[in-house]
């Protein structure tokens, strides 16, 4: 049988209003608009017509759409009938124009709590730096970064109550700390203190007042593991040997712990395929 490639129908209209935005779709910032305009005025306009689902929901092309009528130009659509919320986010996973920021705002517009819950965090918290609050939320429920495109984040009420003391702690270091004259990256700093906040043999008064006070002597660091120690070495100043605290080899020994658990966890599922593919092979 030959097979056929399917068609769509290429609508124009200057009827701006018949379009709707997707609940869930990014916000298109100002300057990105502004760029399709100016373009549209130096070399015309190279057609490309937006996507809409037959509820004339914009899925792809919003920002074209914005400039084209401002420009008072004809639009040009096609109407993909059945798409939503999962073909807009898939569309625009591997482009460099959706952040994660885009995905979240998203998924919390669409009506998941999860999301939501984190967008709560990225609004009162570190001005929005996700790698700070994602290691808060990490050290309460061990979601990933990876797992926000995906739609699939849980951040229970429980984990995100859990999360607003670390970043509480830190929020007075961030405001006051000047970024600019620290030997390293202070968001790697910040997450430091997030690690370090759990340790209960760690005097939190203390670590903020040491890392507020000297660590601006510290040496410079690029890694995790180096400003750990710089964080450790300015908690100890001071301190008589018999009461200094080893806080990077805390940190060590519960990443030790937690990799033989993920081994652990990796073998147990490898023998149970296994075992699945023994018991289907002697049915």
């Amino acid at each position: 049988m030959e097979e056929r490639e399917k068609s769509y129908n290429v609508y124009v209209t200057k009827d701006y209003s018949i379009f709707k935005r997707l609940t869930g779709n990014r916000d298109i910032p100002e300057s990105r608009i502004g760029k399709i305009v100016e373009s549209i005025q130096t070399i015309g306009w190279v057609r490309n017509p937006i996507i809409v689902n037959e509820k004339m929901e914009v899925i792809d092309g919003q920002g074209r759409l914005t400039a084209l009528q401002r420009l008072k130009l004809p639009v040009e659509y096609i109407i993909a009938e059945g798409a939503g919320n999962k073909e807009c986010i898939y569309m625009n996973m591997n482009m460099v124009n959706w952040k994660l920021p885009d995905f979240i705002k998203s998924y919390a517009e669409q009506g998941n709590e999860n999301y939501q819950r984190l967008l709560s965090l990225m609004e009162r918290y570190a001005n929005g730096n996700l790698d700070i609050i994602s290691t808060a939320v990490y050290r309460v429920s061990k979601s990933k970064h990876r797992e926000i495109k995906q739609g699939i984040l849980q951040l229970t009420e429980d984990q995100y109550r859990a999360a607003v003391p670390r970043l509480e702690y830190i929020k007075p270091l961030l405001d006051n700390l000047d970024s600019k004259k620290l030997p390293g990256s202070i968001v790697t700093l910040m997450q430091t203190l997030i690690y370090y906040y759990d340790y209960p043999e760690v005097d939190k008064e203390r670590l903020a007042y040491s890392v507020e006070k000297y660590i601006y002597n510290a040496t410079p660091w690029v890694l995790n593991t180096d400003c750990e120690r710089e964080v450790e070495n300015a908690y100890n100043y001071g301190l008589s040997l018999e009461k200094k605290i080893f806080i990077a080899h805390l940190v060590k020994e519960e990443r030790m712990r937690r990799q033989l658990e993920l081994n652990k966890a990796s073998s147990e599922r490898a023998q149970e395929r296994t075992q699945k593919g023994v018991q289907g092979f002697i049915k």
